[in-house]
């Protein structure tokens, strides 16, 4: 039984690097969400995820998954039985996903280097 929560858990916490669009008309100004994933086998995962990132972000693959089945509702322009003119709703994917190659070692090892040039100027 362990094996396997072991199993599961580390699928589930693999990262995958994506680029996110935001889809949704009622959210489109927002720079990101948080994402929030659980269940009973692999307990809790929550990650901040910013849109339109040029270079990419990385998540865990549980994220992942729960954000490529995420759908939002927008209204469209429709005709009834009748000829008449009505708004009728629709479901359509809330966020474009683009799912980008991992790093090389030269673009993991410039990574590192920016990143402790940063920390160095931070205390």
């Amino acid at each position: 039984k362990m094996q396997r929560r072991n199993r599961l858990y580390a699928e589930a916490n693999k990262l995958v690097r994506i680029r996110v669009s935001n889809m949704n008309p009622h959210t489109r100004e927002h720079a990101g969400s948080y994402y929030t994933v659980s269940n009973s086998v692999v307990g809790t995962f929550t990650k901040y995820v910013p849109f339109d990132n040029e270079e990419g972000w990385f998540v865990p693959n549980i994220i992942y998954k729960h954000m490529k089945e995420r759908e939002c509702q927008i209204f469209v322009n429709a005709k009834d039985a009748k000829g008449r003119d009505i708004r009728k709703g629709k479901m359509v994917p809330e966020l474009a996903i683009e799912i980008l190659p991992d790093l090389t070692p030269q673009e993991l090892q410039d990574l590192a280097q920016r990143q402790a040039m940063a920390a160095g100027g931070q205390v």
